[in-house]
C-alpha cells in the first residue's frame, strides 16, 4: 500500500468512528461517547478536529478538567487553527478561569485578527470581572456575524448580572427615578394633548410623580383618556408599584388603538411585580398579533428578562438571538444605556455556580 493510500485509509477510518461519537454526544450517551471518540483518536492522534470535538462534548457533559485537556491537545494537533483555541476560552471561561480563557481568546486572535468570536470571548472575559460596561463597549465594536449567539449568551449574562444587583436597571424603556419636586400644577384649561407631552417630558427624566400629577389630570379629559391611562400605568412601575399599574392596564381592551403598548406595560409590571409566568403570557400573545409585528424587538428583550428572572440564561440567550435577527440596533441601545449609566463594576461572587 502507498503511503497516500494508507494516509486516506486513517482519515476516512478516523472520520467514520468521529462521527459515530458525535452521534452519540447528541443524544447524551456520554460513556458510549467517550469510548468512540477515543477510538477516533487512536485512528488518528494527529486530527486535532478529533481533539477537538471530544472536548466540546466532555464541555457538555460537565465534565470541564477533561474539556480542557483534550482541547489543549487539539491545539497541540493542530496549532494553525484558532476556532481550538476559542473553544478552549469558552471552556475556561464556564469555570471561571477568566485569565487564562482571555489567553486563549488572545491566542486565537493572533492568528485570525479579525475574527469576532474573539472579541466577543473578550467580551464575556470583562463580564467575568465584573466590568459590564467595558463588555458592552467591546461587543459595540464587534461584527454581528456568524457568532451572534455567543453575543448573545454574553448579553443574557449582563443583564442577569444587572438583575442581582438592581432590578431597576433591567431595562431601558424606563429611565432611572429621581427625587422629585413637585412643579407648578398645570392649568386646568390645558388640552390633553399638552398634558400627555408635557407629562412624558418628565418621564424622560426620571420624575414619575410628576409625570403621574400630569396624567392624572389628563386622563379626566374624555379626548385622551386611554393614552393617559396607559401613560399613568406607566409612570408606577419604575415608581415602585407595578400591581397598581397592572391593574390600570388590564382595563385597555384589546382592540384599543394603544392595546400594544398597554400590553408591553402590563407584562413589564407583572414581570416587576414578580408574576413571571403570567408576564411572559401576556407577551407571548402580544407577539403572535400581527397588529403588533413592530413591537418584536422590544417584546423579545422583555421575554428575555422574564427568562432570565427565572434563571434561566440559555432560553433569554435564545430570546436575545431571535431580536438579534429582527433588529439588531435594539440590543445595541441597550449596552449603550448600560455603558451611559456606568456604574457596572460588580462582585463577581457566585457567579460561577
Amino acid at each position: 500500500m502507498t503511503p497516500l493510500l494508507e494516509k486516506m485509509l486513517i482519515s476516512s477510518r478516523a472520520t467514520a468512528r468521529l462521527t459515530r461519537a458525535l452521534k452519540l454526544a447528541r443524544r447524551k450517551k456520554w460513556d458510549a461517547a467517550w469510548t468512540a471518540f477515543e477510538a477516533a483518536i487512536e485512528a488518528d492522534p494527529s486530527d486535532g478536529r478529533a481533539h477537538a470535538q471530544y472536548g466540546l462534548a466532555l464541555s457538555r457533559a460537565g465534565e470541564f478538567d477533561r474539556a480542557t485537556e483534550r482541547l489543549e491537545a487539539a491545539i497541540e494537533a493542530d496549532s494553525k487553527n484558532p476556532a481550538h483555541r476559542f473553544s478552549l476560552a469558552i471552556v475556561l471561561s464556564r469555570v471561571g478561569r477568566w485569565d487564562d480563557a482571555d489567553q486563549a481568546a488572545m491566542g486565537g486572535l493572533e492568528l485570525n485578527r479579525k475574527n469576532p468570536l474573539g472579541h466577543s470571548l473578550r467580551a464575556l472575559v470583562r463580564m467575568g470581572h465584573g466590568d459590564v460596561a467595558n463588555a458592552c463597549r467591546t461587543l459595540l465594536e464587534t461584527e454581528m456575524t456568524d457568532n451572534a449567539l455567543v453575543q448573545a449568551m454574553i448579553l443574557a449574562r449582563i443583564e442577569a448580572h444587572l438583575m442581582q444587583n438592581d432590578p431597576a436597571k433591567t431595562s431601558f424603556i424606563f429611565a432611572p427615578p429621581v427625587e422629585d419636586e413637585p412643579p407648578d400644577a398645570p392649568d386646568d384649561d390645558w388640552p390633553a394633548a399638552k398634558l400627555i407631552a408635557s407629562g412624558e417630558d418628565l418621564m424622560e427624566d426620571g420624575r414619575y410623580a410628576s409625570a403621574a400629577a400630569f396624567f392624572e389630570k389628563a386622563r379626566a379629559k374624555d379626548d385622551r383618556a386611554t393614552e393617559a391611562a396607559v401613560a399613568l400605568a406607566a409612570t408606577m412601575i419604575p415608581w415602585g408599584k407595578p400591581a397598581e399599574a397592572a391593574e390600570i392596564l388590564r382595563t385597555v381592551g384589546k382592540d384599543d388603538p394603544f392595546a400594544g403598548f398597554a400590553q408591553l406595560y402590563l407584562g413589564t409590571a407583572l414581570l416587576y411585580n414578580g408574576e413571571l409566568d403570567e408576564a411572559d403570557a401576556v407577551f407571548a400573545e402580544t407577539a403572535a398579533n400581527k397588529a403588533f409585528k413592530d413591537m418584536l424587538p422590544l417584546i423579545e428583550y422583555l421575554r428575555g428578562l422574564v427568562a432570565i428572572a427565572r434563571g434561566d440564561e440559555r432560553r433569554a440567550a435564545e430570546l436575545f438571538l431571535k431580536q438579534l435577527d429582527y433588529d439588531g440596533s435594539m440590543l445595541s441601545t441597550r449596552m449603550k444605556k448600560v455603558i451611559e449609566t456606568d456604574n457596572t463594576r460588580m462582585t463577581t461572587e457566585g457567579w460561577n455556580s
